[in-house]
């Protein structure tokens, strides 16, 4: 198995691919082509891995070579509850929101290290996104209402 803390160069590629940053340095290369992020072997035209990301609706997919379908995806869930409130007797719907971001185990065992480990990047990153929005809007808010933004749940899935 692939570990991220034996690779640093590995880890410092999909780290930049992830934050989007092309590197032109190094055995593997990140180009930017269209709307995507490209990895390349130096010396070669080949791309390895591509990653499209939409950062307004937190949408974060990563393909390898030519394949149709992502290796690594989000999946995002918004459920409501129902809560009693003991005051007013009434119901309150509360809203939240679950991502999932989904690794596909492939074939090569190599390849399905990497999706483990970039979706537990991908999975950190989104954390952080998340994290900094609540306290954005908790310093925007000028009501001085008490009102939490719960923070949603992020996990990392295999299928």
């Amino acid at each position: 198995m692939v570990n991220n803390l034996s690779y640093p160069m590995l880890e410092n590629t999909l780290s930049k691919l992830l934050n989007q940053t092309e590197k032109d340095w190094g055995y593997l290369r990140i180009h930017k082509v269209d709307n995507a992020y490209t990895v390349r072997m130096w010396g070669s035209t080949d791309t390895i891995l591509r990653f499209q990301s939409n950062e307004n609706t937190r949408s974060y997919r990563l393909f390898w070579y030519r394949r149709p379908k992502p290796s690594v995806s989000i999946q995002s869930r918004t459920t409501t509850n129902k809560v009693l409130d003991p005051k007013t007797k009434t119901y309150k719907v509360k809203k939240y929101k679950t991502y999932q971001v989904c690794c596909k185990i492939e074939a090569n065992q190599v390849e399905s290290s990497i999706n483990r480990i970039f979706a537990e990047m991908v999975r950190v990153h989104l954390v952080a996104l998340i994290q900094a929005r609540i306290e954005q809007l908790d310093r925007d808010d000028q009501t001085g209402t008490e009102k939490t933004l719960e923070s949603p749940v992020v996990t990392v899935i295999q299928n």
